[in-house]
This record gives C-alpha cells, structure tokens and sequence, in this order.
C-alpha cells in the first residue's frame, strides 16, 4: 500500500506483476481510499482468518495516520496488533525528524506511542556517495535509539542512481554523528550536575525531572535518552546499602519507589563522621 508520485506509478505497478505481489495506490486504484483499506483490513481481522505468509507494506506510515496524534496512533496500532496475532507481518516505513538529537541519533516522526507499540523499531542511515549512488545501513543498536525484540543483525546495501540495489558482504561503519558540531559532554558531567541537582533540592526527586535537568545543565551536548540511561546504570536500591563506603563502584545515585512505582532519586548516605574520644592515656614518645 503506497503513496508514490504519480510518474513512478508505472515502473512500480510492473515491479509488482513481475515480482507476484500487489501494489495498491489509495485514491489512484479504482475504488481504492486509505479509509476503505484500513476498512478492509478490520474486514481481514474480524473475519480470524490465517494471515501466516502475509506480508503488508505502508508506505509511508504518516499517510495512513495522524503521527502526532496518540489515539489515531493508538487506533492505527490495535489494527496491526489484531493482524499480527493472525500471522501477519506488518512493515511500517517512517521518517525522521529534521534534527538529530543531542547523541547524533535520528528521531523517529511522530508520538512516543509509535515507538512502544511498534515491536521493532530499525532505523536506516544513509549517507550520499561520489557517484550519486546511496550506501544505507540500518541500526539495530538500543544505544543508537533503535528497538529490538527480534533477531536483527545490522546490513548495508548501494542503491544507484537507476535505482538498483546491491548489499554488501558486511556492514559498513556508520559515521559517529555525535562527535560533529556541538561538543559532546562527558559522563562524568552529565553526572556531576545530576548530583549538585540533588544536593540542592535535599529531598527525593523523580527520574524525569532528574533527566531534564541534567539534559537542560549539558544545553544539548547530551540527549535525554543517554542522560536517562547512564543514570539508571549508576543508580542501587537504596534499601541494599546503608552507607556510601558499602556502595558498589561507579554508583553515584540510590533510588525508592514513589507512587505508581515511579523512581525517586537521591544522592546515597554520607558515613558517620568519626568523634574524637577525650580522656583516654594517649603515650607519647620522647
């Protein structure tokens, strides 16, 4: 199901004849809408039919909703969810957003909701080559913001100018983003205002506002999911450990559980300070 300007209509509907499978084009086929094939698909899922084998395309996922929108997200992603449970394969091509985060990692377009109820999330990097050609590499890696249940390994293909496609035997490099422009803050300055945050309110503090605060101290140096990782790995529950001597090495942070088991974030106990003792002998040596 696809959405293509109209002079790519052609090659793309021989494409599809030739290769055994149907391309749809809502409001160019006969009869053929996004509402009347989101109409069908709900047809499909009612009916409890085996979909195993199927394999369904949307290209691109903002034409079939609003992707700022959470309930059409919500509704769109029910559908889906139905379809799967039947066998069916769903594969939803997005776009990024215009600007990087603070990690160089693309932003998936759209509400929050798409990426959690999304089941994979790959993202594509492409970088533009001499000859006009285009090497894409996709990003399985949740630290480059991708999400991953299944069993993905990263590739790379060229696409040429005639718009062939040839894969590569490994896949490239992908070129570190964040090292370009804006200076990229250390963990250890992501850390040390997260605890100066701490110290100054003196009493428990959410993980979100922990976060953006230590995201709004590094002024975009650090995006908010680095920040929200690397605090996590540094954080104990705080009812393990009494003091901050018995703390495992590399953790800053103790957390409770505050209502609706939200996180709450404070800096670990100070040890007691050692009283001197008076009035004990005390040998001298001459």
């Amino acid at each position: 199901m696809q959405i293509l300007p109209p002079q790519t209509h052609p090659r793309m509907k021989k494409h599809a004849d030739e290769h055994g499978f149907q391309h749809l084009i809502p409001d160019l086929n006969q009869g053929t809408s996004v509402a009347s094939l989101i109409a069908d698909l709900n047809i499909m899922a009612d009916e409890q039919k085996d979909l195993g084998g199927f394999v369904l395309f949307f290209d691109t996922l903002k034409k079939f909703i609003d992707l700022m929108s959470k309930q059409s997200a919500k509704e769109f992603f029910v559908l889906m969810r139905r379809l799967t449970k039947l066998g069916a394969s769903m594969i939803l091509p997005g776009h990024a957003n215009k600007h990087r985060d603070g990690d160089g990692n693309l932003v998936f377009e759209g509400v929050g909701d798409v990426r959690s109820d999304c089941d994979d999330m790959i993202i594509f990097e492409k970088e533009k080559q001499f000859d006009d050609s285009i090497d894409v590499t996709t990003i399985c890696d949740s630290d480059r913001d991708a999400k991953v249940r299944g069993l993905f390994k990263p590739l790379s293909f060229n696409i040429s100018p005639e718009r062939e496609i040839t894969f590569y035997d490994k896949a490239l490099e992908v070129v570190d983003l964040s090292q370009t422009g804006t200076p990229k803050a250390t963990d250890d300055e992501i850390l040390t205002v997260a605890e100066q945050y701490l110290r100054d309110r003196d009493e428990p503090v959410t993980q979100v506002e922990l976060v953006d605060y230590a995201c709004d101290a590094v002024e975009g140096t650090a995006g908010k999911e680095r920040v929200r990782k690397l605090i996590v790995k540094r954080a104990i529950l705080k009812d393990k450990f009494t003091t901050k001597e018995e703390m495992p090495l590399g953790i800053r942070f103790v957390f409770s559980a505050g209502q609706r088991n939200k996180r709450l974030y404070e800096l670990p106990p100070e040890p007691p300070k050692q009283q001197p003792v008076f009035g004990e002998a005390v040998e001298c040596c001459p």
